[in-house]
């Protein structure tokens, strides 16, 4: 009997494990008045996110307004090594780019989570500079 429940428990993980990620597809709006920012980060004045997802495969559109102007990111899940990538860890959305500025490189990672119910998403967002490590917490609205 305890063979046959290790392969039984073996079974239902590798199903387990194989289950597909949950579906993030559609345009987001960031909710700049319930997100927090980290104290010296400059809120943007909007932002939206289109995700476009297929099982594992997920193209992203983020595009930024901000008082000096907008920026549009693209982010894959098959991005090639040194762009915006986009990647999986369990039920989060990774989204990771790497940033030349003139106070040096920067490193912006976004964990995104979908919320109990359709409407709403989270992104844990941290930003890696030669000053240290600074973390937003983004709230998110499906449009």
């Amino acid at each position: 009997m305890g063979k046959r429940y290790l392969i039984l428990c073996a079974v239902v993980s590798a199903l387990m494990g194989a289950q597909a990620p949950p579906d993030f597809s559609g345009t987001w709006k960031l909710d700049t008045l319930r997100s927090r920012f980290a104290k010296d980060a400059q809120a943007p004045k909007s932002q939206v996110l289109r995700i476009d997802q297929h099982g594992s495969t997920v193209d992203i559109k983020m595009t930024t307004v901000t008082r000096t102007g907008e920026n549009t990111e693209a982010f894959e899940s098959n991005a090639p090594a040194a762009g915006p990538s986009a990647m999986w860890d369990d039920d989060y959305l990774v989204l990771e780019s790497h940033h030349d500025t003139p106070d040096g490189p920067q490193v912006v990672t976004r964990r995104l989570k979908r919320g109990d119910k359709d409407k709403i998403m989270t992104a844990v967002t941290t930003v890696k500079d030669k000053s240290g490590e600074n973390t937003t917490y983004e709230f998110y609205v499906k449009e």
